[in-house]
């Protein structure tokens, strides 16, 4: 939020600001659908602050990467539209590995993922994209990204 209270939305960007006592969304699409857009983003700025993973950090200014779920969850929804860019995979992929890694290194169940797109009100991401971004987990890190 700006300092007039107004959310600051942009597509494509996983970050969240915050500047002093102000905090600001940089970014990853909210839905307009069910929670109120600025709950949604207090939420993801409380989990990202959790997080901690510090993209940027001045006195007064810290910029933290978006939860890596729901980055994981909004990229595999850009994937099934036919927009996508052919980045948008290896992105997933990555930020997969993010998810796992904050997780003792065990895969994500393919439950969850359809729990997360369920809770930001996407598509649930359909069998042959989760089969998809397995395959491309695997090649990457010769590791099971994800459980069935």
């Amino acid at each position: 939020m700006d300092l007039n209270g107004e959310c600051l939305l942009s597509h494509d960007r996983t970050r969240f600001i915050e500047a002093g006592t102000a905090h600001y969304w940089a970014g990853v699409t909210v839905s307009s659908r069910g929670p109120s857009i600025e709950e949604e983003a207090a939420e993801l700025y409380a989990q990202a602050k959790e997080q901690n993973d510090i993209i940027f950090k001045q006195p007064s200014l810290t910029v933290y990467a978006t939860p890596w779920h729901y980055a994981l969850i909004t990229k595999l929804d850009r994937l099934k539209n036919k927009g996508s860019k052919s980045y948008d995979l290896n992105d997933a992929v990555v930020y997969l590995n993010k998810v796992i890694g904050r997780r003792d290194n065990r895969p994500v169940h393919a439950s969850e993922l359809s729990k997360w797109a369920k809770k930001f009100h996407l598509v649930v991401p359909e069998n042959s994209l989760i089969a998809q971004l397995e395959m491309a987990y695997a090649q990457k890190y010769q590791l099971n990204g994800i459980t069935l």
